[in-house]
């Protein structure tokens, strides 16, 4: 199936086989031009024949057909065939030209009336109502300022009642006629006109805005929404949505919202200040429950510059209308301005939305408030002020269960804060006022300012008098009105409610000190009770440049603190040695040495005496005394795994080679992490030599000129045996246990290894010794080279003796040849030992010669 063929069929005589592939051809690719060809020779064709029959109806609708085609590249024979055609077609088609002609050259009424005439008696073919289209809107745009607005509404009326194509240029310039008559005719009803047009025949010019000359012209679709707004259109968003699916619903609402943010702009720069908020008012009653948009959330940002300071109250409204759902993905991004980073829209947005809650202010839907900062969360987990809002929040929407929770976790960072305990303490009113009272009670002590502590009191009061105990209500009660007068403040209407229940109750005492130590703690161990009890060990007392006296603890390992004496009363008579167990939250902060590093601190929440003996938490030592600084009077000893740690000399008259048990832990000092001992207690060697570990060795050389011998135990581990430190005399090849300590050598960056314990034993490892069998060859040396027995000559291989050897890679040194009497190359049966580098032969026994 080709266009070749269609020409084929109509030159056969087959016009109407000749059609219909041409139409399937053309549904396939109406943009081919051989296509639209072969298309339009059959149609001409048909038309001619349904002419030459005066079936004019069947002429019209090929010639229709015909028309549509949207060639590419008419040809002129088809184009002249076209305009032969046209006036037999329509016998009124020379009216109709001559009427568009009047119509041309501003004959407006006269074209007018022919067209309307033809219309009436039926003589205005479809295919024509285009052109009556434009002769209506030539003359309702030459005679808009003569004639009635209710004949230009008529003549609209009539142009949208023609059967012409919709989406077409002139379509688009009724509508943008209609949007000037529309803002100079206020009783023109833009919207309905526009539902009226259908949406749905927008051009792709009309919805995007154009350049000409350098300049940027608004499209058509804004300039008919922005009309919409300034003339308070009763819209319905949804249908608009619905009607113009060519633009998504983001785009037209925003096309919408833009014309409201600049009223509101402009009103808000010239001060009219009224209008502003009526302009919010109307902005949200227009979009509540849409969703949100770039433009909707710049609307925001106005509303939180302009609704500040005395006009702050309207926010709320507003906001809750707003609706914090319609958060977009950009609210919740910072925002860089000239060098300068703001915090998100979102974030501005809640924080004062919470903030004017917080004064009393009321946002009826609080379950979409708390969804909002709940999103917070999950976006900024590390930020506790969000937290601590939502937690409040939800306190407020009363749900304290989960708001006590996180006060649970925000108090571990925030505890040292008054305003804390006091809002922890809103949570538990009703549950337990004990609990109640004990938070008051920590906010107070916390707080050494009494100007702040006002309300504090004042619920402690209220709070005390419900548990019947009076007379403490009445203390606070004083306390707050003495420092209120002392200011010259005025006396709240809770103080006079309060005061009226205890006014009969006097009492000599100034303060709750002994009901905050009471109450304090059950405060602390609720807040508290979901952290485990870490045991620590006070290892040292200390004071710092302020004459301050500090305390040491440690766990062993992992956890230093220091902590002043004063932080806990059980502090202050604390032994060295003591255990305290505290409740500890690890919190991550900026490294002040290392740029750009984190690290843990430990801080103590509360503390309590342990049941455990004076250092019984941390691990156990064994160690050796290694080197005694008389001087220094330290002790410098080495730890059955290898550890150096240091001790000061106490009274256990220690030397080089004992051995002691200790309790031992780890100590920072400057950058280098030490391990200190304390609790030592000299021992006995045969109770603890087993906490060293044994190490098999085998004695690789023995040098009787020194009086020591050499071991191996592998290529890293070596050392050396006196004879007068052992009464051990092996022979090369023997094997020996050796319980061994070792330390870096600094001066020579070396590890070096010290034996503790010495004995012979019968294990062996063939890692260490081994036989082998082979071929000696001997070498020796003439003329300061090295040459092989067969190659001396026979007077040579008689005076020479032999250097050294070789057994395959095994070097055999002159002494053991020599040793073994042997003369020339045989081969041997050989014991072989690892030097630490290489293996080395020792002992040889010749088989027979070669």
């Amino acid at each position: 199936m080709d266009t070749r063929t269609v020409f084929e069929l109509r030159r056969e005589g087959k016009i109407q086989e000749a059609l219909d592939m041409a139409l399937k051809l053309y549904q396939i690719d109406p943009h081919d031009s051989w296509t639209q060809n072969a298309l339009a020779w059959p149609l001409i064709d048909l038309c001619k024949l349904a002419l030459s029959q005066n079936s004019l109806n069947q002429a019209q609708q090929y010639f229709n057909e015909l028309i549509a085609i949207n060639f590419t590249d008419i040809d002129d024979i088809i184009s002249n065939q076209i305009a032969f055609l046209k006036p037999k077609i329509d016998i009124n088609y020379t009216k109709i030209q001559e009427s568009d002609n009047l119509s041309k050259n501003g004959n407006h009424k006269l074209a007018l009336s022919n067209m309307k005439a033809m219309l009436a008696n039926n003589e205005l073919l479809e295919v024509h109502h285009e052109a009556f289209g434009w002769v209506i809107y030539r003359y309702i745009k030459a005679e808009e300022n003569n004639i009635p607005s209710v004949e230009v509404r008529s003549l609209m009326r009539d142009y949208m009642n023609l059967k012409n194509e919709k989406t077409s240029l002139l379509h688009s310039i009724f509508l943008n006629f209609a949007l000037h008559f529309s803002k100079e005719h206020s009783d023109f009803n833009l919207y309905n006109f526009f539902l009226l047009w259908d949406p749905k025949n927008l051009r792709r010019e009309d919805l995007y805005e154009s350049h000409n000359d350098g300049k940027t012209y608004p499209s058509l679709i804004s300039r008919i929404f922005r009309e919409f707004i300034d003339k308070k259109s009763q819209l319905d968003i949804n249908v608009l949505i619905e009607k113009v699916p060519s633009l998504s619903a983001i785009k037209i609402l925003d096309l919408l919202r833009d014309p409201f943010y600049w009223k509101i702009y402009s009103a808000d720069k010239e001060y009219r200040k009224e209008e502003v908020w009526k302009f919010y008012d109307e902005y949200n009653a227009l979009f509540k429950g849409q969703i949100g948009s770039e433009i909707h959330s710049k609307i925001l940002n106005s509303a939180m510059f302009s609704m500040n300071e005395n006009e702050e109250w309207r926010f709320l409204k507003f906001f809750e209308n707003w609706n914090p759902e319609n958060f977009i993905e950009s609210d919740w991004k910072e925002v860089k301005k000239e060098d300068k980073v703001y915090k998100p829209t979102a974030i501005k947005a809640l924080k004062k939305t919470f903030e004017l809650i917080k004064a009393g202010g009321n946002f009826n839907n609080l379950e979409l408030l708390i969804n909002a900062f709940k999103t917070a969360i999950s976006k900024f987990p590390k930020d506790i002020w969000i937290k601590r809002e939502y937690a409040i929040l939800l306190a407020k929407n009363h749900n304290s269960e989960e708001a006590i929770q996180i006060y649970k976790t925000l108090i571990l960072e925030l505890g040292d804060q008054a305003y804390m305990w006091h809002e922890f303490s809103q949570f538990l009113e009703d549950r337990d006022l004990d609990l109640t009272v004990g938070m008051l009670s920590k906010a107070i002590r916390l707080q050494n300012d009494e100007s702040f502590l006002g309300d504090i009191r004042l619920d402690l009061a209220d709070n005390l008098i419900k548990l019947n105990n009076i007379e403490e209500a009445g203390i606070e009660l004083n306390i707050y009105e003495k420092n209120r007068v002392l200011k010259g403040w005025k006396l709240s209407e809770k103080y006079h409610l309060l005061h009226s229940l205890v006014k009969d109750n006097s009492t000599e005492k100034l303060d709750n000190s002994k009901l905050y130590n009471e109450k304090i703690k059950l405060a602390e161990d609720f807040a508290y009770q979901d952290i485990k009890w870490t045991e620590l060990v006070l290892t040292e007392k200390w004071k710092n440049d302020k004459n301050k006296e500090k305390l040491n603890f440690t766990n062993g390992n992992l956890i230093d603190l220091s902590v002043s004496t004063n932080r806990f009363n059980i502090l202050r008579n604390a032994q060295i040695g003591e255990i305290i167990k505290f409740k500890l939250h690890n919190k991550l902060v900026e490294d002040k040495i290392k740029i750009n590093h984190f690290k843990y601190d430990y801080i103590p929440l509360i503390a309590e005496k342990s049941d455990n003996a004076k250092w019984s938490i941390l691990e156990d030592v064994i160690a050796i005394v290694d080197y005694i600084n008389i001087e220094r009077k330290i002790i410098h000893a080495i730890s059955s795994d290898n550890k150096e740690m240091f001790f000061p000399d106490g009274n256990l008259s220690l030397v080089i080679g004992d051995f002691i048990k200790a309790k031992k832990f780890q100590k920072k000092i400057k950058e280098e992490i030490r391990v200190e001992l304390r609790d030592v207690h000299k021992c006995q060697k045969n109770d603890i030599i087993e906490n060293f570990t044994k190490h098999l060795a085998v004695v690789d050389s023995i040098n009787n000129e020194r009086q020591l011998f050499h071991y191996v135990v592998n290529n890293r581990v070596e050392g050396i045996v006196r004879f007068n430190e052992t009464q051990i005399l092996p022979s090369v090849g023997d094997f020996i246990q050796l319980r061994l300590v070792h330390k870096l050598d600094k001066k020579r960056n070396k590890i070096s290894y010290k034996y503790i314990e010495i004995e012979k034993t019968e294990e062996t490892s063939s890692t260490l010794r081994k036989e082998i069998s082979g071929l000696l060859k001997l070498k020796y040396r003439k003329y300061g080279s090295s040459i092989d027995w067969e190659d001396l000559e026979y007077e040579d291989q008689i005076d020479l003796t032999p250097d050294f050897g070789f057994i395959e890679d095994y070097y055999v040194p002159k002494e053991i040849i020599e040793h073994s009497k042997i003369d020339q190359n045989c081969n041997v049966d050989a014991k072989v030992v690892f030097n630490g580098e290489r293996w080395k032969v020792y002992e040889l026994k010749k088989k027979n010669m070669v």
